[in-house]
Order: structure tokens, then C-alpha cells, then sequence
């Protein structure tokens, strides 16, 4: 589980810093595409992980963890306005700059999985499911859960890219504006994902991720 999350991590801080060197549109569309499937590679093996080492308490744990994502949403704006300003106006340092973070957190995540015992894989040896002992690629659960974060991951990058230009063109906010907007929106995310992740350990996965997903769907 933890390489394919290095692996998946390495890969999205890579073609974050890749997406400065976007000339057209259409290469543009093409790095935020790979970010976002790399992205959906990390969360799925991120949660499967998180799911493993907190078993008993694991939807408040991915709710608390989940949330940290908001986190990143809620801080991103005013580091990337601080980039923005060391680069001389120039966005493409600034992808530099949070890719090479990233990157930078992969590692230490790699160093860290070599020390860690928590981070193996389960011991599957006492298990003679035939779940357990079907190939990742044949089994359709699994499959569907990587196709949902891999979409997940591309909706979340195609909004987070479309809510400043939307905000700066026909709103007509200062980047400081926007900057505190979209901070805002990812604390409000990381209180929510902890309720819902509190709430899925006494209502149930399912239900939880049907009431968000209705609520995501009437807001939007």
C-alpha cells in the first residue's frame, strides 16, 4: 500500500512542476489530467492504508486525515501568493515551487516507510478468502474504488482550477480576495470531513458518502 502511495505521490508533485512549462491549452489540460489521475492513485492507496492501521475507528481517522487535504486547500493560496511574489508574477514557479515540495514529501515519506513496521502490508498468509488472493487488477471492487478516487482527483483539480478564474474574471476579486475565499472553503472542508467521518462510524460508509454526495450534487 505505501509504495503505490509514494509512487502515486512522487508522480502527482512531478507533473505539478511539469505543468509550468505548459505552453497551449492543450498541454495544460494535459498535466492538470495527470495530476489529478496520479492524485487518485495516492488517496486510493492513502485511504486503504489509513483504513488498515486505524480498523476500529477508521471513519473518523479518514475523516481527520481526509480533512488534512482541506488543510492543504485552506494554505495553498497564501503560500502560492508568497511564491507568486518571489517569482516576479511568474505562475509557472509557482508549480515549480509546490512540486518540488511535494517531492520533497515523497521522499521523506519513503525514508519513513523504511523504518516503520506500520507501514507493511497486512500478513494475508492466515487467510484463504479468495478476495485476498485475487490479483489487484481482477478484482472489481478494488477497481471501482481506484476508477471513483481517479475521478475524484480529476473533478477536485478541474474546480480548484476554475474557482480562482471564476472568482478573478467574472467577480472580479483581487488575487488577495480570492486567496482568502479559497482558504475559507478548505477549512469549512476539513470541519465537514470530520463530521462526516465521526458520523460514518455510527451511520454507516455508505450511507455517509450518499448523503455527501447528494449534498455536493444540490450545492453545486
Amino acid at each position: 500500500m505505501w509504495k503505490t502511495m509514494i509512487v502515486g505521490l512522487l508522480t502527482m508533485s512531478l507533473f505539478t512542476a511539469l505543468t509550468s512549462y505548459a505552453t497551449t491549452l492543450g498541454l495544460m489540460l494535459l498535466a492538470r489530467f495527470t495530476v489529478g489521475l496520479s492524485e487518485g492513485l495516492y488517496q486510493t492507496s492513502y485511504y486503504a492504508l489509513i483504513g488498515y492501521v486505524f480498523f476500529r475507528k477508521r471513519g473518523l481517522a479518514m475523516g481527520l486525515f481526509s480533512g488534512l487535504f482541506a488543510v492543504g486547500i485552506a494554505i495553498t493560496p497564501p503560500v502560492t501568493l508568497y511564491f507568486y511574489g518571489l517569482a516576479n508574477d511568474s505562475w509557472g514557479v509557482c508549480f515549480e515551487y509546490m512540486g518540488i515540495l511535494g517531492f520533497a514529501l515523497g521522499l521523506s515519506a519513503l525514508a519513513a516507510s523504511r523504518s516503520l513496521r506500520i507501514l507493511e502490508p497486512p500478513n494475508r498468509t492466515a487467510s484463504t478468502s479468495e478476495p485476498t488472493r485475487r490479483a489487484w487488477y481482477r478484482d472489481w471492487r478494488l477497481l471501482l474504488v481506484v476508477i471513483a478516487m481517479s475521478s475524484l482527483g480529476l473533478t477536485e483539480y478541474a474546480y480548484l482550477g476554475l474557482m480562482p478564474t471564476y472568482f478573478r474574471v467574472y467577480q472580479h476579486m483581487s488575487r488577495e480576495t480570492v486567496a482568502r475565499v479559497i482558504s475559507l472553503s478548505g477549512w469549512s472542508s476539513f470541519v465537514l470531513g470530520l463530521v462526516g467521518g465521526f458520523a460514518s462510524d455510527r451511520l454507516g460508509r455508505l450511507k455517509i458518502i450518499g448523503i455527501y454526495g447528494l449534498v455536493s450534487f444540490f450545492v453545486s
